[in-house]
């Protein structure tokens, strides 16, 4: 399978099987950014609903190029470890 697809696949596995603790996984290194992203992740599912797919695109689009970069590389990890068995 061709990259671009991988990552497609991946990025809407994600979106439909959000993990619950994703962010504690992402920023695993970083309390401050795992309470921060928590906060906003939880705002975001309030007014989306939990774990919908808008409330996922949101969090993402409010991400950093940094960060956003770190969330792609957790769901590709996440994705191979969980789909590719």
């Amino acid at each position: 399978m061709c990259k671009k697809t991988n990552a497609v696949m991946a990025t809407f596995a994600f979106i439909y099987n959000v993990p619950s603790n994703f962010i504690e996984r992402t920023w695993k290194d970083n309390e401050h950014l795992i309470n921060h992203f928590k906060s906003k992740f939880i705002g975001q599912c309030h007014h989306e609903g939990y774990a919908s797919a808008n409330a996922v695109m949101n969090f993402y689009s409010e991400l950093t190029d940094d960060n956003r970069s770190k969330l792609a590389t957790f769901i590709n990890d996440w994705y191979k470890n969980e789909f590719n068995k």
